[in-house]
């Protein structure tokens, strides 16, 4: 009975410091997407400026 006990809390000690490890390696994939998602939206940014910046110049043209 002693070495059942032993066994079953080494087991669950072991899975008790796996558990921050699964952690930490989510945490950095979820750090990772938002870089990414940040870059794409100063990408997406950089592009509606540029789009504004086309239509104001065809509008003063047109005025031209």
């Amino acid at each position: 009975m002693d070495t059942k006990f032993k066994r079953t809390l080494l087991a669950a000690l072991i899975a008790a410091m796996l558990v921050p490890i699964g952690a930490q390696a989510a945490e950095a994939d979820l750090l990772k997407k938002i870089e990414i998602l940040a870059q794409e939206i100063e990408a997406l940014k950089s592009q509606v400026k540029a789009d504004r910046e086309q239509a104001a110049k065809a509008q003063a043209a047109q005025k031209a």
